[in-house]
């Protein structure tokens, strides 16, 4: 089946210090989160028996994908050799999911997805 692929990273494109400041400064403003996603694949490397991970299929507009897929890049790219490997897209998933149900469950309606599920809701 032919699916497809991603382009390799040698074909997408040189980025200017500006764009990469931009998409890391879009990820976090501190170090701090992105040591919490390595840590959250170190952990998950760390006890692959222990947790229970199931494989789902969601979809994804384009526009969203192509900027997963250039974060990935870039946070791989300002990453030490020894942890490139040990950061996934799908630890960057889970990471986000984390903190928009945290966040919608310590603030309801007044949270990002209330605001969305309540713009879905009016019809905008």
């Amino acid at each position: 089946m032919a699916g497809s692929k991603r382009k390799p990273l040698s074909l997408a494109g040189v980025r200017s210090e500006e764009e990469v400041d931009k998409v890391l400064s879009n990820l976090s403003s501190s170090k701090n989160e992105l040591e919490n996603i390595v840590n959250l694949s170190a952990k998950s490397e760390a006890n692959k028996n222990e947790l229970s991970k199931e494989r789902v299929t969601f979809y994804l507009s384009s526009a969203v994908l192509e900027e997963l897929e250039n974060t990935y890049d870039e946070i791989r790219r300002t990453m030490p050799y020894k942890y490139k490997t040990k950061i996934k897209k799908s630890h960057l998933v889970e990471f986000a999911m984390e903190r928009l149900l945290e966040d919608y469950n310590k603030n309801g309606r007044d949270s990002s997805l209330g605001r969305y599920v309540e713009a879905v809701k009016r019809g905008e």
